[in-house]
This record gives C-alpha cells, structure tokens and sequence, in this order.
C-alpha cells in the first residue's frame, strides 16, 4: 500500500511505500491530482507484480533538466513569461536575453557565473535598455546647492 500527499496546495506530489521492508519515499514530479493518482497506481501494481519499482517519472535526465542550454531556457521561459508578466516586460526579457547571448561565451545555463551578470549588468548601466550607447538606464537628478 501506497499513499501519495504533497506539502503544499497546488505543490509538487510526493509517494511513500515499502520496497524490500524499506520505507521509500519521492517525488512524483507533477501539481496534478490526477496524473499522481495514476502513478500511485503504476507503481502500487510493481509492487505487487515485480516486488520492486522501475518507474521513469520524467522523460529527461536529470544531468539534462538541471542544465539546459540557454535557447532551451528560454524555450520554457517565455511561455510563463506570457502568462505572469505584462507584454512590455515580456519584451524588455526578450531584449535583454538577447544581448545577454550576445555578450556571454556560455552555451549552458551552468556556465554562467555571477561574475558575467555582474558584468553584464554593468555594460547595461553603461548603455542603457534600448538607448543609444553611452546613455545609462537612469538618469539621476542632481540639485545644485
């Protein structure tokens, strides 16, 4: 027997059984009730069948889903960007990344170092967002005395 919870409303579904008189517990890899309830029901049948479970809960590696290249990061970026932001920071994202592939040599997501976004954010204070070069992305009031 099986039981299937997750931590938090809408949270990621998590599984506890027994394999070889060890509790095992992990992650289903989905928010979705009935896609866990499916997968409760996989691996509760393994259990009987095989007496161990050999389930592939996600299609990629985790090598390849922990470091993806940065057009495949942008890929799954943009659509939540089209559903959680407005279309005016959607384009300044879109902007932005572009110039940031311009500016960095890293092809994975796990090349890049804080030091490039330190310098990157540098070169954009210097230039500006969509400004001609040399113009900064605020300009700052001075009073005079």
């Amino acid at each position: 027997m099986a039981s299937i919870h997750r931590k938090a409303k809408g949270g990621t579904w998590y599984i506890t059984y027994r394999q070889d008189g060890k509790q095992r517990h992990r992650s289903l890899g989905t928010t979705n009730t009935r896609n866990a309830r499916r997968l409760k029901r996989e691996i509760e049948f393994m259990l009987d069948e095989k007496g161990a479970v050999e389930l592939v809960v996600s299609d990629r590696s985790k090598d390849e889903s922990k470091n993806p290249t940065l057009a495949e990061f942008w890929e799954e970026f943009l659509p939540w960007a089209h559903d959680h932001r407005a279309p005016s920071t959607v384009d300044e994202y879109r902007n932005w990344f572009s110039q940031f592939q311009d500016f960095t040599t890293a092809v994975f997501m796990g090349d890049v170092n804080p030091s490039d976004v330190e310098a990157f954010k540098s070169q954009l204070s210097d230039q500006g967002k969509n400004k001609p070069q040399g113009v900064g992305l605020g300009v700052f009031w001075v009073c005079p005395m």
